[in-house]
């Protein structure tokens, strides 16, 4: 199988989605796989290599926002290119960093001389909706930024509906997305589907007791400690502020990790309520930890929390629950019941502090057999491997 994967965040970059197209892609290259990464990068960072896998390199945004006239023009002209140079099989595109593809092969699709453009087939994948998150906000009562609100989204959702329309077959990582998609954009059900996110089982696992309290003692904590973890971008609509003011309704044996970074604005509030709270002793802020060490933290930790207003289908909890953490949600939920998984009724901090002590009191049970079959990278390649079979037989070419 030759295979085009398109994904912008890419690491050195270890944010966002980053560990996700490259772990997808090293199971998927295990599989013999013929492929090519468009993706992007910043020239002053490490850049992972993948033996076997060619890369094209697209500079990234230099700012927020920019993407749609920098680097999404830059990767258009990038598979201009290269598109009738290299024969793919399949075009697996991830988000909004392929706009200017999605509308290129929407306008060109009734031209004869276009055949060939066609003859791949041509998968689009969801990690989120635009139109849904922008809803989600303003059931909150929160407003997005000026530019998100003016420039950023209003395009992000032409981006969903043109991938949507120019699609083979189109991808959602929660059944929360693909019925925003239906809702908002009017997507075709018969050509949607739902693949929720992987993880890498063998980096992310539980670990001994002994290992455990040793790292737990060099971060300062004991064993009557009830260690609280969340980490990632630390932004509005995760209210992390809630979290923090949760823990001043919890025992002083309870103790919260940070680990992440966000707007200067956001951090700052998070910083007010920790002083407010008098909780500065009992909050441990971490700026920033490489994926590939983050399963420290994690097994230290004795549950994660996140009360986001909406999410697609965080790599953040999928980490943890391998690791065998309890995770306390919202803002979206598994297809199929996850042991380890408790949701949250509502984001206030008392709610939150009382379902926070109710889980530390539980021993919770984990069917880690099943888990790993169903979430491992390794799995999720099969599954890929399936719907582009099933979907090429389908096609009806141009």
């Amino acid at each position: 199988m030759r295979l085009l994967r398109i994904f912008y965040d890419w690491p050195g970059n270890w944010s966002g989605l980053g560990p996700a197209g490259y772990e997808i892609t090293k199971a998927q290259e295990k599989l013999n796989y013929k492929i090519t990464v468009m993706c992007g990068f910043w020239p002053s960072k490490f850049f992972n290599e993948i033996p076997n896998v060619r890369f094209i390199k697209i500079i990234r945004e230099p700012f927020e926002g920019a993407i749609y006239f920098t680097s999404s023009v830059f990767l258009f002209i990038s598979y201009f290119l290269w598109r009738n140079k290299y024969k793919v099989d399949v075009i697996h595109s991830h988000g909004h960093f392929a706009i200017w593809i999605y509308l290129y092969r929407k306008l060109i699709r009734r031209f004869p001389f276009s055949d060939f453009e066609f003859e791949p087939l041509f998968v689009t994948h969801f990690h989120n909706t635009f139109k849904g998150r922008w809803e989600a906000l303003k059931k909150e009562g929160k407003k997005p930024t000026w530019i998100s609100e003016n420039f950023s989204w209003p395009l992000g959702v032409l981006s969903d509906k043109w991938a949507l329309e120019i699609s083979d077959v189109s991808l959602f990582v929660s059944q929360n997305l693909l019925d925003e998609a239906v809702l908002y954009y009017g997507a075709d059900k018969n050509k949607c589907l739902v693949v929720e996110n992987g993880v890498n089982v063998d980096l992310f696992k539980k670990v001994s007791n002994i290992e455990k309290e040793k790292t737990r003692k060099e971060l300062g904590y004991d064993s009557l400690d009830t260690v609280i973890l969340n980490y990632g971008n630390m932004v509005a609509r995760k209210n992390i502020t809630n979290l923090v003011t949760a823990l001043s309704y919890l025992p002083v044996n309870y103790k919260l990790i940070l680990i992440g970074s966000g707007p200067r604005e956001y951090m700052e509030e998070i910083d007010t309520v920790i002083v407010d709270k008098l909780l500065a002793a009992r909050v441990k802020k971490i700026p920033y930890t490489p994926y590939p060490e983050l399963n420290i933290p994690i097994q230290s930790s004795d549950i994660f929390v996140l009360p986001s207003d909406f999410e697609g289908m965080p790599k953040v909890v999928l980490e943890s629950l391998a690791c065998e953490v309890p995770c306390l949600v919202s803002g979206f939920k598994f297809i199929n019941d996850v042991n380890g998984v408790f949701y949250l009724d509502s984001k206030d901090p008392k709610h939150i502090a009382e379902k926070i002590k109710e889980i530390s009191n539980l021993k919770v049970k984990f069917d880690i057999d099943s888990f790993r079959g169903n979430f491992s990278w390794t799995t999720k390649s099969y599954i890929f491997d399936e719907v582009y079979k099933k979907y090429d037989s389908q096609k009806i070419r141009k």
